[in-house]
């Protein structure tokens, strides 16, 4: 029944790219058209539980079957390729335009693969150094970078990143900066090194706080900058600039108004503040059921109307945006080729199954499709305290 269900939703709604799956009696099923500028798939099945599992519960049976082993990827495909063809044919869309086949299953949406939020960030970002240490860049930035030429390596993609923020809040040495969800301290290090500036970094993470706090002792930046782990609701003081990369999308959103009412209150009267963040770029937050299960619990993102009416609502200016989701998928991709590159010495860590190791792939190919093909964003929000502060005429 399900494999004719599947079966029946390729054939009538694959129309560009071409899925080619192999099941385990050799027969071949053939989808689509090829076309070398469209995505294209070839999976082996092992087990045809694999089709009910996505007829059942979608992006989160199709990532639990690969943990299972229930399918491999063929032909030098990559589990992305697979991912990709269902976001560009639109099958969750045209599920929902066929009222017998939404009575027929229980399709799960597949467009916010790439989300992800948790009220309990501490379970995804304290689960290990060595996972991070092989797959991130040299700073260990975990987030979003910026493509500048399609040879740009990761450490080019972030500190691309870092100072195109630098030029959008308009650093200047003598700044006292705030890096509220810092990381691993690699923002603050890269201006302090750069800039000249002073700065805190606060982390919930006492890993990141403690390998932060070692790295800016090492580079002699102890007298500039430090990284503190508490809640950033105890932040005091007063600040020439405020940056919060990668941080809004794992605050709940209950906490919004004392997220954004905290950057008014810290920022001088002249400061300026830029927001990086994961968000949503449609009227409607759903929820990937992969990500909620294994990846970030309880996600959400904003959306820009949401960033905006807490601006707003504090007497802020909104100076600029942009949404940089494209270079996610670059930045995704690479970290999926360290991952796959230094497998062998990340599985060395007995705190690693090799079931989760599986479900980390699947999470980064996730990331991988969702920024070319869903509605996710990746917003940068500049902000002004004032709206007296001087404006440049020229966008960064």
């Amino acid at each position: 029944m399900s494999k004719k269900m599947i079966n029946r939703i390729f054939k009538d709604f694959i129309k560009e790219g071409q899925l080619t799956i192999k099941l385990p009696d050799e027969e071949t099923l053939v989808y689509g058209n090829f076309d070398q500028n469209s995505p294209q798939a070839t999976l082996q099945v092992k087990n045809e539980l694999f089709f009910k599992e996505i007829v059942n519960r979608g992006n989160l049976g199709i990532g639990e079957s690969y943990m299972k082993g229930y399918f491999s990827m063929h032909d030098d495909s990559e589990i992305f390729n697979f991912l990709d063809l269902l976001l560009v044919n639109q099958i969750d869309k045209a599920i929902k335009s066929n009222p017998k086949l939404i009575v027929s299953i229980g399709f799960m949406r597949l467009l916010d693969s790439f989300k992800g939020k948790s009220y309990n960030i501490k379970r995804h970002y304290d689960i290990g150094f060595d996972i991070f240490k092989y797959m991130l860049d040299e700073n260990l930035t975990y987030s979003c970078g910026y493509l500048r030429d399609e040879k740009d390596s990761l450490n080019n993609l972030q500190y691309q990143k870092f100072q195109r923020i630098i030029d959008k809040i308009r650093l200047q040495k003598g700044d006292t900066v705030l890096d509220i969800g810092c990381g691993y301290g690699s923002f603050l290090i890269y201006a302090a090194q750069n800039y000249g500036i002073t700065g805190t970094g606060i982390t919930n993470s006492e890993q990141h706080a403690n390998y932060a706090n070692k790295k800016i002792r090492e580079k002699g930046l102890e007298n500039q900058i430090k990284v503190v782990c508490k809640d950033y609701k105890e932040i005091k003081g007063s600040f020439n600039k405020v940056v919060s990369i990668g941080m809004l999308e794992h605050v709940p959103r209950n906490e919004y108004k004392t997220y954004f009412k905290l950057i008014e209150r810290i920022l001088l009267p002249h400061g300026a503040s830029l927001i990086h963040a994961v968000g949503c770029n449609t009227k409607k937050n759903d929820h990937d059921p992969f990500t909620q299960k294994y990846i970030f619990p309880n996600s959400n993102q904003p959306k820009l109307s949401e960033i905006a009416k807490h601006v707003e609502k504090n007497e802020m200016a909104i100076i600029d945006v942009e949404n940089i989701i494209r270079h996610y998928r670059p930045t995704s991709h690479y970290w999926l080729k360290n991952f796959l590159k230094h497998k062998k010495e990340i599985a060395t860590n007995n705190d690693y199954s090799k079931e989760f190791l599986k479900c980390w792939e699947y999470y980064l190919n996730c990331c991988i499709s969702a920024a070319r093909y869903s509605d996710s964003a990746v917003y940068q929000v500049l902000i002004h305290k004032s709206h007296l502060k001087n404006i440049n005429y020229a966008r960064i």
